[in-house]
């Protein structure tokens, strides 16, 4: 029942998440199939049973999963937690060996702890390291495929910013009703004026900055070219992002001040 933290946001990270896979065929080539899966169903359940909180209203409250999880990321950890239950109690993981699995149950939990976005500057930072892993790399595609909504063509990403600021409102109003200290940042975001601003620093601090990274380092890197590949969907490239995402900053700015 969440605004925005719900199945079709699931669906919305697992697409961007295949995309982003499509456009590095070199690194999807030399990724073995548990790996390739984990990180896909990953991006799929990266928000299973989201309160519709975020980590600092669970940490206030001390909700069960703030005390479960030490106040550690603790919606990030009930989320591998729980996708990897699921996985197991529905047998979905029984064609892999017992090594494979011990694989995508690694890839699922660093991925989807990767999500937290309190780790956004420090994902920013290991881009500059010149020998990613792979697995580093699957953690920020998964993160980017995360907070995409903000890429996309004006009418979705207008769509997910609608979304997520209800959210943020709903839980400003039941901070003020529960008498714990509001998040002044979700504060009258029903006024369109301050969802623009936001949108402004979310795509100016957050977004184009890690898109245009990704870009330099993991992209600009890639030799082999999509149809190459040994998959032939067609998909965007990250350079049709950062120019969406620049549109969309600019869209903004002149809602802001037309």
């Amino acid at each position: 029942n969440n605004p925005f933290h719900n199945f079709t946001h699931g669906l919305s990270v697992l697409h961007s998440s295949a995309l982003f896979l499509n456009n590095l065929p070199s690194l999807i080539d030399n990724l073995d199939r548990a790996t390739k899966f984990g990180f896909l169903i990953a991006s799929l359940g990266h928000d299973v049973e989201h309160t519709g909180h975020n980590n600092n209203f669970e940490i206030m409250t001390r909700s069960k999963l703030a005390l479960r999880y030490n106040d550690i990321s603790p919606l990030e950890q009930h989320h591998a937690s729980t996708l990897l239950i699921l996985l197991n109690d529905y047998e979905i993981l029984a064609g892999f060996t017992k090594e494979e699995q011990n694989t995508l149950r690694r890839v699922v939990i660093e991925c989807i702890l990767s999500t937290d976005m309190k780790a956004h500057f420090s994902i920013i930072s290991k881009l500059q390291d010149d020998n990613l892993d792979y697995q580093t790399i699957l953690n920020i595609l998964l993160h980017a495929s995360d907070i995409s909504g903000s890429t996309k063509n004006i009418d979705i990403a207008k769509f997910w910013t609608k979304r997520i600021t209800d959210e943020f409102c709903d839980q400003y109003e039941e901070e003020i009703r529960m008498n714990i200290s509001p998040t002044e940042y979700f504060k009258d975001l029903y006024i369109d004026a301050n969802i623009y601003k936001s949108e402004i620093q979310f795509l100016t601090i957050i977004v184009i900055p890690l898109f245009k990274e990704i870009k330099q380092h993991i992209f600009d890197k890639e030799k082999i070219s999509p149809s190459e590949s040994k998959m032939h969907f067609k998909s965007d490239n990250i350079n049709d992002i950062i120019n969406q995402a620049e549109f969309n900053l600019q869209y903004y700015f002149k809602k802001l001040n037309p």
